[in-house]
């Protein structure tokens, strides 16, 4: 999408009005910068995906409570047998909470307001 926008506009060049060709091409320009910015960081996205999931099924395995992949909960985790041993046998560090209030929880309050139980 980001390095193909003229060929896509090219399909444009026979929908019948210029009013859609202009308004096409600017929406193709557009949509392709912005799923440039998002192909550049996928991999990054991707990265960070991965981690949260290998910091979810470790803390599941280690039945730790109410874990969250945060930065500071993410380095709290054991790596390797002398850090498990030591979490088993010494002590796990306390895990940071997840913020009460976050933009999602937010979101998801707003919406459950506007759409309550209708029954």
């Amino acid at each position: 999408m980001k390095n193909g926008q003229e060929k896509l506009a090219a399909y444009l060049q026979h929908c019948g009005a210029p009013e859609l060709l202009e308004s096409g091409k600017g929406f193709l320009k557009e949509w392709g910068f912005g799923m440039g910015e998002l192909a550049d960081h996928a991999d990054a996205v991707v990265e960070r995906l991965y981690e949260a999931i290998a910091g979810y099924m470790l803390a599941d395995l280690m039945r730790i409570k109410d874990f969250w992949p945060s930065d500071e909960n993410m380095a709290k985790l054991p790596s390797g047998a002398a850090a498990k041993w030591s979490w088993e046998h010494v002590g796990a560090p306390e895990m940071e909470k997840r913020p009460e209030d976050t933009a999602l929880s937010k979101f998801a309050r707003k919406l459950q307001s506007e759409y309550g139980d209708e029954s």
